[in-house]
């Protein structure tokens, strides 16, 4: 983690029913048996929403997106055993890359959260792998490169086709 930067050292805090809070990866685990998702928040978007209740910044750089990832990767790494002697889960059968703005990150960036992530757990082989993504932030680049680490399922935030509308929010 980065203190000061994202602020303090986050950890990880969990219920019998409902994940965790946690600034830098959100992990939910859901209580229909052996299986379970995680949630990994992406906290940066290019303006910031009035109607956006989640945690997000517009102040980031190319640097800024490594940087996160690497407090994402060792929290992974540190909390991810401990996590599983608390609970005895099966594949992990949802990701969910959400935020902010997940389709902003370097999809080489990406995977290394994802590769960190496959080092901890079994991810089952009907894996919903899905990504929110604004439509201006895609391109065919990112969409092959998306497919490529296994995100099968996009999300795109449209919240209007309407520029007035748009221009409001």
């Amino acid at each position: 983690c980065v203190p000061g930067e994202y602020g303090a050292e986050t950890r990880f805090f969990w219920t019998p029913i409902y994940g965790t809070v946690s600034s830098r990866i959100r992990a939910v685990l859901l209580s229909v048996g052996p299986v379970f998702g995680i949630y990994v928040h992406f906290p940066f978007c290019r303006h910031r929403c009035s109607y956006c209740d989640f945690f997000s910044s517009t102040d980031y750089t190319d640097a800024t997106f490594e940087t996160y990832a690497a407090s994402l990767i060792a929290e992974i790494r540190r909390e991810s055993p401990l996590l599983k002697h608390r609970f005895t889960p099966g594949a992990v059968v949802s990701l969910f890359w959400g935020g902010g703005t997940p389709s902003l990150f370097p999809p080489q960036v990406q995977a290394k959260v994802f590769a960190a992530l496959k080092e901890q757990w079994e991810f089952s082989d009907g894996l919903e792998f899905t990504s929110e993504a604004n439509p201006e932030t895609v391109t065919d680049e990112k969409a092959a490169a998306w497919k490529a680490m296994g995100i099968n399922r996009v999300s795109l935030g449209v919240q209007s086709t309407n520029q007035v509308a748009l221009d409001l929010l």
